[in-house]
């Protein structure tokens, strides 16, 4: 039964609400590089977990597999082929391979990145369930937004002792990062909602993504720096994301 085509796809899809979910609050202290350590290895367990139970699937039922090409989809597998060229050209392949412990951007780290993209869209080849995972991943990420408010950079009530800790994703321009990716998809879920689903209040939700510490410099609000003197100054500590935000 589990192995039913739509009964594993649901399996599938909400393995990945439930990992998308929980993504920026789970926290291994003292672990590497914490925040992105944490996220890597999470990642890491996540993709094995589902490539062996998929695998186990393909078995049990004798089925072939077959890749259905697309422009990115090609463009990953001549990426993936090039960094196998190169780990096996290079100086050092176990290097290459594993990369450091703290740095997770081995082959074997971009390998499992291929399996998550291959295993994403083997999920979601409807757009019901991928309009699902939109809206979690916006919950998700809109909630960490906003505690990211009162977290290091904002009111410091939470994580004021631990740097690089909480409410970051190993630190500032990762979370930055994050949110912008937040905010650009919740115009694109504003946008393209059907007519039906439309209401005022959903316009906002891209300003979720927009007031934190990491988009906006907070200290605008503390009254310690005029942004009218300085324009500049409304950058917040993820730069390259703030910049790309406001331009």
């Amino acid at each position: 039964m589990f192995f039913k085509e739509q009964s594993f796809k649901g399996f599938l899809q909400w393995a990945f609400y439930i990992f998308i979910a929980t993504f920026p609050f789970i926290l291994y202290e003292g672990y590497l590089f914490n925040g992105t350590s944490t996220r890597a290895m999470n990642t890491v367990i996540f993709v094995e977990v589902l490539a062996v139970v998929f695998a186990v699937k393909v078995l049990a039922q004798k089925k072939s597999l077959s890749v259905v090409l697309s422009p990115i989809t090609g463009a990953l597998i001549l990426l993936l082929f090039s960094f196998f060229a190169s780990s096996l050209s290079g100086v050092d392949f176990h290097t290459s391979f594993w990369s450091k412990a703290t740095r997770t951007a081995g082959l074997f780290y971009f390998v499992h990145m291929a399996l998550l993209y291959c295993l994403f869209w083997i999920a979601f080849e409807e757009e019901k369930p991928l309009r699902v995972f939109l809206k979690t991943f916006l919950v998700s990420s809109g909630i960490f937004s906003i505690l990211s408010v009162f977290g290091q950079e904002g009111t410091k009530w939470f994580f004021a002792s631990k740097p690089w800790e909480g409410l970051m994703i190993g630190n500032s321009t990762f979370a930055g990062m994050y949110l912008y990716a937040g905010f650009m998809l919740a115009i694109y879920f504003v946008f393209t909602q059907e007519e039906r689903f439309r209401r005022w209040w959903k316009n906002i939700i891209p300003v979720l993504f927009v007031f934190n510490p990491y988009l906006i410099n907070f200290d605008i609000f503390r009254g310690t720096v005029n942004v009218f003197k300085n324009p500049t100054s409304i950058i917040g500590s993820a730069q390259a994301s703030s910049i790309t935000l406001f331009i």
